[in-house]
């Protein structure tokens, strides 16, 4: 094998790129590993590692000139490291802090936009790192082609973030039809629909990580925000299960699950249903709180981009991460309420048992689930 301190990289992929005919590159840098004659390094080796035959040994030996040491590993290295994101809603909130976090780093980005003259700025500062894309997330022909444009000029996507979408206040009965439709068209539908795009390309690459930017929204049920909700829980489920069938596949997913952050998401973004009487204690409350101006969230957008950021590159990401020490309260605080509820009501709901049907939580499967509980 190779040494490993001589200062190279290991290839892991590089015998199924020599029998693909593919990254002639690599076999370069691994030429010039034969001639360079490295400490421990023998061509047998190199022969036993691609498993050459007398037609990949032919291959091996078409290779491009060796290049300098320097130059073939670093230009290597940097093309492990760097990753293509694919952000939606790029061009405000928490997706700007991100793209801008992202292109800061050195990764690239395909950044989509309704209007992506709003990314000008990042254009001409990041000129051969993104790739503007204008998109409206509610259109399956413009996701298709945004991902099919994002591919050829990239030639992968690593990182997909849906992160697009607005909130609406109102008493769920005052919304309008096309409002709950547009509200579940933005922030359910197109989620999964950019996923269901994307999953194809990460399928046949063996990698990827989906950030899902759900809300504690998701999490917990609040008055006003019902149709919102809707679209976070469903996001979360959707999610959760995703997760279970791609990662055999080596494609993680997470729910980022933000608390109140200081972005325009409860100002320029806000949407309203009509007020009607009876919920000014409730719904009328979050609305003139909204509007006030006094609404000032603890959580820094720019931090949380720095988050997701090294949460892409941890080996065992959570599959929910919960931004924001506000957002961290209220889900403790829920979750203390819904597990003494249910155990209150255990009793009933293990009344409803067949009367032929064993205790569940002395099968193996039941077992199974109290395990994972622990």
């Amino acid at each position: 094998m190779f040494p490993e301190n001589g200062g190279y990289p290991e290839f892991p992929e590089a015998s199924a790129n020599a029998k693909r005919g593919e990254n002639l590159e690599r076999l370069a840098c691994l030429k010039h590993r034969f001639y360079a004659g490295c400490s421990g390094f023998r061509f047998s080796n190199t022969v036993r590692y691609l498993h050459l035959s007398t037609k990949y040994f032919d291959l091996f030996s078409k290779a491009p000139p060796p290049c300098s040491p320097d130059i073939c590993i670093n230009k290597q290295i940097k093309r492990d490291m760097e990753k293509i994101w694919f952000i939606t809603g790029s061009s405000r909130g928490l997706g700007r802090s991100l793209t801008t976090a992202v292109l800061a780093k050195g990764d690239k980005v395909a950044a989509t936009a309704r209007n992506p003259q709003q990314l000008k700025d990042l254009v001409e500062e990041y000129a051969d790192q993104i790739l503007p894309l204008q998109l409206d997330v509610t259109s399956q022909q413009q996701i298709n082609r945004a991902i099919e444009n994002a591919i050829q000029h990239f030639g992968r996507i690593d990182v997909l973030v849906n992160n697009a979408g607005f909130g609406i206040t109102g008493a769920a009965e005052a919304y309008t039809d096309e409002q709950v439709r547009n509200q579940l068209d933005t922030n359910l539908w197109a989620p999964i629909a950019i996923t269901r795009a994307v999953l194809p390309y990460m399928r046949k690459q063996g990698s990827g990580h989906i950030l899902q930017i759900s809300s504690i929204g998701g999490r917990v049920g609040s008055g006003g925000i019902t149709i919102y909700q809707a679209a976070k829980f469903g996001l979360s489920g959707f999610s959760e299960g995703l997760a279970q069938e791609v990662a055999p596949l080596g494609i993680k997913v997470i729910v980022i699950e933000p608390g109140g952050f200081r972005t325009d998401w409860a100002g320029d973004s806000m949407t309203y249903a009509k007020s009607i009487e009876g919920y000014e204690t409730t719904v009328g409350k979050r609305e003139n709180f909204f509007k006030s101006g006094d609404f000032k969230p603890v959580g820094d957008p720019n931090k949380a981009a720095k988050v997701m950021i090294d949460i892409v590159d941890h080996p065992q990401p959570p599959l929910h991460l919960i931004l924001g020490s506000e957002g961290l309260a209220i889900v403790k605080a829920s979750d203390t309420a819904k597990m003494a509820e249910l155990e209150k009501w255990t009793p009933v709901s293990i009344s409803t048992d067949h009367d032929d049907a064993p205790d569940f939580f002395e099968t193996e499967q039941g077992k199974a689930y109290l395990n994972l509980k622990k």
